[in-house]
């Protein structure tokens, strides 16, 4: 038996004072799970804020965190993680690197 899940991701503007006060939010109702992202963050926010979000999806359809407290954790962990594998290094040099300042 194939079970499907459908994950939406919106990038835009808030439309709430709620995502106006948020980078980002998931919300998972069935098998449908929507993403939001505000618009205008910086690159290294939106790449935070991106797998941060896909993290609170993966435990919402897999059911891994029971604990919001332990999620929101977990989410963060993941978001401090891979944000820095997007950086731009200087050749050879790990410890130097640079953000394009441009925004999402």
């Amino acid at each position: 038996m194939s079970v499907k899940h459908t994950i939406t991701i919106e990038v835009r503007k808030p439309k709430t004072a709620f995502e106006k006060s948020v980078y980002g939010t998931t919300l998972t109702t069935g098998n449908n799970t929507k993403i939001f992202i505000k618009h205008g963050q910086t690159t290294q926010e939106y790449i935070d804020t991106f797998y941060h979000e896909i993290a609170h999806a993966f435990n919402h359809i897999s059911g891994y965190c029971k604990s919001e407290k332990k999620e929101e954790s977990l989410a963060r962990l993941i978001g401090n993680i891979v944000e820095p594998c997007y950086r731009v290094y200087k050749k050879g040099k790990t410890s130097e690197y640079k953000f394009t300042k441009k925004r999402v």
